[in-house]
């Protein structure tokens, strides 16, 4: 627990003894700040919350990025890790029944749940890319997560990801998108009015940076590879799969290869492109010398045939006058006999 009363007052643990009451059941709570644990309150006897569960750091910082007012919320008997005029966020990175995932949904509401993606985020396989829709296939998933029906937020390296809905079959698939962790705050207080903390926008902010930073390299990889098998069908050749078939997208190849070996990628399709290229020139230089091979061919015969033609007209002439000059002397004798010719 992070704030206690202390002379009426919300008040964190800041010196290991001092005496707090709990604000939901109003028993005694000690300060405890030491070197390992987080500081915090102890209730003296048992805590008043059943759901109550050890904090990490993690724990801490998202609850920080919220006003002081909406941390630790007593709504009894229960304390809300966050909650606004109008939702609770639960904070949750232990372990979690769907027994207790149901029983906090009907307890609480309207809510939305924030996972430690930091801890999973080598077992989300990245398998689908596109656009701002993107899927996960989630090794060793924590099943319990497929049966709540309150919105779940994903706290990972690239930033936080909103989850449409988790497909469940043989792959335990991850569906949705990134979303502004500011948005948060929308979600907790409709009328706009609260203003997301400098910690929220610093969060989205270099997560922002980080994933469309890989996005980019990953989209550029993958229009390298589309202009390579373009070339290739110009080239007819057979285009490989690519490099990263194994990592379903190159999106997850960016994420677990090393950097020196993406280069590698691209150096390799730059090269294969550029060969292709000097093919299909030489490809095309080959074609347009057939093609004017065969023109001058046809070029050739269209001479040679009108040619031809000519001759065969001369020859045509030639013979119609032989024909008209003999009739004229057939015709000549024929009055010389007095026979009248027709």
């Amino acid at each position: 627990m992070e704030w206690a009363l202390v002379n009426g007052l919300r008040t964190k643990a800041e010196k290991s003894g001092t005496v707090g009451v709990c604000p939901g059941c109003g028993g005694e709570v000690r300060a405890k700040c030491g070197e390992i644990v987080s500081w915090h309150w102890a209730h003296i006897n048992a805590d008043c919350d059943p759901w109550s569960e050890p904090e990490t750091e993690w724990h801490r910082k998202w609850k920080g990025y919220f006003p002081a007012d909406w941390q630790e919320v007593t709504k009894p008997p229960h304390r809300a890790d966050v909650a606004g005029p109008d939702g609770v966020l639960e904070i949750q990175r232990s372990g979690i029944s769907p027994e207790e995932i149901r029983e906090r949904e009907q307890f609480y509401g309207r809510m939305a749940w924030l996972l430690n993606g930091h801890d999973f985020w080598e077992n989300l396989e990245w398998i689908k890319a596109a656009g701002d829709y993107h899927e996960f296939r989630w090794k060793h998933a924590r099943k319990a997560w497929i049966t709540a029906n309150r919105t779940i937020f994903i706290d990972t390296p690239l930033g936080l990801f909103r989850v449409k809905n988790i497909r469940d079959g043989s792959w335990k698939v991850v569906c949705g998108s990134f979303v502004k962790a500011s948005s948060l705050m929308q979600s907790l207080d409709a009328s706009g009015k609260t203003n997301a903390s400098m910690g929220l926008l610093l969060y989205d902010s270099l997560a922002e940076s980080e994933r469309e930073d890989l996005i980019a390299k990953a989209n550029d990889l993958h229009g390298l590879y589309c202009k390579y098998t373009s070339l290739c069908g110009a080239a007819g050749r057979y285009a490989l799969p690519p490099r990263w078939r194994d990592f379903h997208t190159a999106h997850q190849f960016i994420r677990k290869v090393e950097p020196q070996y993406v280069v590698s990628v691209r150096n390799y399709y730059e090269g294969e492109m550029q060969l292709l290229s000097r093919q299909i020139e030489e490809k095309e230089k080959e074609n347009l010398r057939i093609r004017l091979e065969h023109e001058e061919r046809m070029r050739e015969k269209m001479k040679k045939r009108a040619e031809i033609q000519v001759e065969m007209a001369k020859a045509r002439d030639a013979q119609q006058a032989v024909n008209r000059a003999a009739n004229e002397r057939i015709a000549a004798a024929m009055m010389a006999r007095g026979v009248k010719w027709q």
